[in-house]
């Protein structure tokens, strides 16, 4: 109030009541969202059918189809990947493994093949050593930043030369569900020891 009363000093007389009307007008609704009787049973019925929808996402993504599992590789989607956190990141940093549901749970060590696109981070003598596995050009070309569960952390110890960002890519290797994290900051949820590199043009 007392910037207002200032203010109200160098405006004309039709300005002053613009401003103090505004003013009271700001700390009714400020007065009456606080003491608003029924907040709790609005957050809490906000809460239940925000829960409820997540138990409905989930729900949806466990019908889809199981991995398929071939010559010992369990063969994955980017749908087998996916699952809805029913609590939000944690504090300080974001902890989804434990939140992660059995389906998941279960590729953890397993020996898996996706599909997906490549964005190098780490190059040795011009041969591929760390890189980010993506579900679609987005992040690679586009520069949008993918979801939790729309990337896997991978490195190879004898990875390709010069990879394609933009050529549909096959990866294998051992997967781990697991929160990483990198200088106390949280990294990603999925990460691959990574032995096949495959992209449509070398296979």
């Amino acid at each position: 109030m007392r910037v207002l009363q200032r203010v109200a000093r160098w405006v004309p007389v039709g300005g002053k009541l613009v401003i103090w009307t505004a003013g009271i007008f700001t700390l009714l609704v400020l007065f009456a969202g606080r003491f608003d009787p029924h907040r709790k049973e609005r957050l809490q019925r906000e809460a239940a059918n925000e829960l409820e929808a997540k138990v409905r996402a989930e729900a949806a993504l466990a019908a889809m189809p199981a991995p398929i599992t071939r010559d010992g590789v369990t063969e994955i989607t980017w749908t087998s990947l996916k699952f809805v956190p029913l609590a939000g990141p944690g504090k300080p940093e974001p902890a989804l493994a434990a939140q992660a549901p059995a389906r998941i749970t279960a590729l953890d060590q397993k020996r898996i093949r996706i599909s997906g696109f490549v964005l190098p981070t780490r190059t040795e003598s011009g041969r591929l050593k760390e890189f980010l596995i993506l579900e679609n050009q987005m992040t690679c070309c586009f520069g949008q930043p993918p979801g939790f569960c729309d990337f896997i952390v991978a490195h190879n110890d004898s990875g390709p030369s010069s990879p394609a960002m933009d050529v549909p890519t096959e990866f294998e290797g051992t997967l781990h569900v697991h929160d990483v994290y990198a200088n106390g900051c949280w990294l990603a949820l999925y990460s691959m020891d990574c032995t096949r590199i495959a992209q449509d043009s070398t296979r």
